[in-house]
């Protein structure tokens, strides 16, 4: 990892960091996200289908897109009847169980929950592909629940910053994904952001009372920087702020 490549992606995104924030971009939708996640209460069957509607209003920007609905269709098979409630649930609840960081037993889960996903929606006659939960979604789940031991991904993102600043290994495709590459990828960023002040600083302004003028939701405090790290690969992107943009990509990373 090439780090002062990083380090000028920073910087921009250091000087980018009001704008991003503002009312426009509210970037900041990811820790109101995972203080939301985490604060749910999936044990409790007691109206599940109208909690996890609110929930996913929350989340939808972070997990949904304009082209995808993958925690959409699980809100709308929730609310067709008790008993795809309680599917719903008990999907979320098996991929909550501790895995002692194995992060084969967590591929695991994450395979389990998109074929049950695949087989619900079935049922619900969701059979778009935009419907879908993949690799990319269940990740979502996990890296909002426990921040502190997940990461959120976006293949595209995430492989366009690793081709910016050095970072070589190959985490597979969506079908055949490497756990270990990534989160060691994510882990390296991380290791990395810590040592850059002015950024430890100016993110230390997100839990100041008067960021934003106060106007968003409680915030998860990320205190492993896991979801900064996504940050800064969501807005280094060339589709979305372009902040890595003067760092030349290496093409043989970006094509595997």
């Amino acid at each position: 990892m090439i780090i002062q490549f990083l380090n000028k992606i920073i910087k921009k995104y250091i000087e980018h960091f009001n704008v991003l924030n503002n009312s426009d971009h509210a970037e900041y939708m990811k820790w109101e996200a995972a203080y939301a996640f985490q604060h749910f209460d999936f044990e409790s069957p007691d109206d599940f289908a109208g909690r996890l509607k609110e929930l996913c209003k929350i989340c939808s920007v972070v997990i949904d897109n304009k082209a995808s609905f993958p925690l959409g269709c699980l809100c709308s098979c929730a609310s067709i009847d008790d008993e795809k409630a309680n599917r719903v649930r008990k999907m979320f609840l098996d991929l909550f169980v501790d895995d002692k960081n194995d992060l084969q037993v967590r591929q695991s889960k994450i395979d389990t929950f998109i074929r049950e996903s695949d087989a619900l929606r079935s049922e619900c006659g969701k059979n778009g592909y935009m419907y879908a939960n993949t690799q990319t979604s269940v990740m979502a789940y996990l890296a909002l629940r426990d921040p502190e031991n997940n990461y959120l991904l976006s293949t595209s993102k995430a492989r366009e910053l690793a081709s910016r600043i050095g970072f070589g290994d190959d985490w597979g495709t969506l079908s055949s994904f490497k756990l270990d590459v990534y989160y060691r990828f994510c882990d390296q960023l991380v290791d990395a952001m810590k040592k850059n002040q002015d950024l430890m600083d100016i993110n230390k302004t997100r839990y100041q009372e008067e960021f934003c003028d106060g106007n968003h939701s409680p915030f998860h405090e990320d205190k492993e920087l896991h979801l900064l790290a996504f940050d800064i690969i969501y807005t280094a992107a060339s589709d979305t702020y372009g902040l890595g943009e003067e760092i030349p990509v290496d093409p043989d990373i970006v094509k595997k």
